[in-house]
């Protein structure tokens, strides 16, 4: 369960009805993450990194965030589903009703999910561009975390980060211009490793992992890499043809890493375990 469930009711009821300010409500685990997110640069695959992270704060299964264009809200970046992309009518989302809050609970009708996303989640939109709430025009951009039903999710800590750092989940080049470039490419390339390292998971709870330097540039290092590595691990490029290395946990890292370093002439930038998805992304997040 989620560090966002403990948070105490009391102080949440407070916060709430105006006794204190939002930001009191977070533990010292949320001020931490708040503070992680407000340093993130501004690039194209930022927000994709703050739902990561977000995610492995927060007690929900699925998250992603969408923006409005030609009535319809599309996906720019997503956790827990995969590669996969979609919009939904305008309407699906935003209402006068709906904007009178910061916050609110829906269901869908047709679930944006993967086929094997979990049939029993209730919905949560925040909407990003905070301008906007309780006007009386559609949102610009929000963002939805998908919770079971059965959790005790608490959208309060959410906001009380968001009011801060909600700019950091909308890409940059959509805070410049009306019909933004929001870098297929680029994010395409994201949720490609996302999706990689889910399905490594899914073999392997936990798992190692291993990032090596590109000492000749534009040589298909990973390529090679990936020969040498056979079926042991998978390897998968970063940007700058840096191989992520995923292999099970009995394995002896160290001593992988080292070989490796001293057989490619390289250096190891990274080497760590990972016992989900997310905590990879975090440790990689400053080589994508």
């Amino acid at each position: 369960m989620g560090l966002l469930t403990r948070a105490d009711n009391k102080i949440l009821k407070r916060a709430v009805r105006g006794g204190s300010p939002p930001g009191e409500i977070l533990d010292e685990m949320g001020k931490a993450l708040r503070e992680r997110l407000g340093r993130l640069p501004q690039k194209k695959t930022t927000p994709h990194t703050a739902l990561s992270l977000l995610k492995a704060y927060g007690a929900f299964q699925t998250g992603f965030c969408l923006a409005l264009k030609e009535g319809h809200y599309s996906s720019y970046a997503s956790v827990g589903l995969g590669i996969e992309k979609f919009s939904l009518p305008q309407n699906t989302l935003w209402s006068e009703t709906k904007a009178r809050d910061k916050y609110f609970k829906f269901r869908f009708k047709k679930r944006p999910e993967s086929k094997n996303g979990k049939k029993d989640l209730v919905y949560w939109g925040f909407p990003l561009d905070v301008s906007l709430r309780a006007a009386k025009e559609p949102w610009k951009a929000v963002m939805i975390l998908g919770t079971l039903e059965s959790s005790d999710f608490n959208p309060e800590p959410v906001l009380a980060i968001l009011d801060e750092v909600a700019d950091k989940m909308i890409p940059a080049d959509y805070q410049k211009t009306a019909e933004p470039d929001f870098g297929e490419a680029e994010m395409n390339h994201s949720l490609f490793i996302e999706e990689k390292i889910n399905q490594f998971h899914q073999m392997h709870l936990v798992f190692n992992n291993i990032v090596l330097e590109n000492p000749v540039p534009k040589t298909n290092f990973c390529e090679k890499v990936s020969a040498m590595v056979d079926h042991t691990g998978t390897v998968i490029p970063l940007p700058s043809d840096r191989p992520l290395i995923l292999f099970p946990i009995m394995l002896d890292r160290e001593l992988i890493a080292h070989r490796l370093s001293k057989t490619l002439n390289t250096k190891v930038l990274l080497s760590f375990e990972a016992g989900n998805p997310e905590k990879a992304l975090i440790r990689i997040d400053s080589l994508l």
